[in-house]
């Protein structure tokens, strides 16, 4: 299920030093020779199917998705929406390298330049993180702190009201 390989993104590329750009695209080529060599393959999403199709098409692909947790059984499932007409977007994660979380800030950059000022990202990041410690950095120093709510660890209930009121 790797991006790079899946679904390349050109502005996620401009993100990388060069020193990245070099090792993923090394570590991506290599991704594909397997694919491209495999027989079977199961994934969680139906956008990576279809990207691992672009890669094998002869391959024979399963979608088997993630579990979803008891929480959600049973919730009330209706959207919130946001009364100031904030576009809100969750990306629930790890501070992990490769979720490449880090390129929030640069994204709220873009979107301003292209006019959008009303969107704002709910992460969660632990507080302790150096990932988040960088951002939140990058963050004060643009004033743009704002656009971005670190919600931290969270329970799956509380991640259930969470999607509740965001918009992607």
């Amino acid at each position: 299920t790797n991006p790079w390989v899946v679904h390349p993104n050109s502005f996620a590329w401009k993100t990388l030093s060069f020193s990245s750009v070099v090792r993923t695209k090394l570590y991506s080529l290599l991704q594909k020779y397997f694919i491209k060599r495999s027989q079977y393959i199961i994934t969680q999403a139906e956008t990576t199917k279809a990207g691992l199709q672009n890669i094998n098409p002869q391959a024979v692909i399963a979608v088997v998705p993630n579990v979803l947790p008891n929480v959600f059984q049973n919730i009330d499932v209706d959207h919130i929406d946001a009364t100031d007409g904030t576009i809100n977007i969750v990306s629930v994660s790890a501070p992990h390298p490769h979720k490449h979380i880090n390129i929030i800030p640069s994204l709220i950059r873009e979107l301003q330049s292209i006019g959008l000022n009303n969107v704002r990202f709910h992460i969660t990041l632990p507080k302790d993180s150096s990932v988040w410690q960088i951002m939140e950095r990058e963050l004060l120093r643009d004033n743009n702190i704002q656009y971005v709510v670190n919600h931290g660890r969270c329970t799956q209930k509380e991640l259930a009201e969470i999607y509740r009121k965001c918009d992607i």
